[in-house]
């Protein structure tokens, strides 16, 4: 069961941004799904900077506090700052996770759920969720996230 945790994970939180895309609709607000990679290294001890592929594609920056766990893992509360080619900005706050792999020391899998704050230009007022999934390899250097994101952005019509 151990190994299945984090599968299972994923499908409810796929399963509450699908429910939140359906009230976003009710409200007046259009929602459209984004997908794609992020590829980051570490800047800092509380900095990330990378490159984003797919509906967002562009950079992040993401500044992140962590606070350690039970067997291991790792607590993340994180704000990102999306800049697409376009030059708009998309806005998040969220909270992630980075579990151990066994026999691999100083690699994790990593999982975030990202709350839409806002943004500028196409993001003024953005709104909805995002999740991302992957790997965060903390012991080489720089660190490096190699990281798959999909979710809603929803914006006023």
């Amino acid at each position: 069961m151990r190994g299945k945790f984090p599968s299972l994970v994923i499908v409810a939180l796929i399963a509450v941004l699908a429910l939140a895309t359906m009230a976003a609709a009710e409200d007046g607000t259009k929602c459209r799904e984004v997908s794609g990679t992020i590829a980051a290294n570490l800047t800092s001890g509380s900095t990330a900077q990378g490159t984003v592929t797919g509906g967002l594609q562009g950079s992040v920056t993401a500044s992140f506090t962590t606070t350690p766990q039970a067997g291991g893992s790792i607590a993340l509360s994180l704000h990102h700052i999306f800049v697409t080619e376009n030059g708009d900005t998309l806005t998040t706050q969220d909270t992630g996770l980075l579990v151990p792999v066994s026999d691999s020391p100083g690699v994790y899998r990593m999982t975030v759920q990202y709350t839409i704050t806002g943004g500028t230009g196409k993001f003024a007022e953005a709104t909805g969720g995002l999740v991302n999934h992957g790997e965060a390899v903390l012991n080489s250097t720089p660190a490096q996230l190699t990281l798959r994101y999909g979710g809603h952005v929803c914006t006023a019509r």
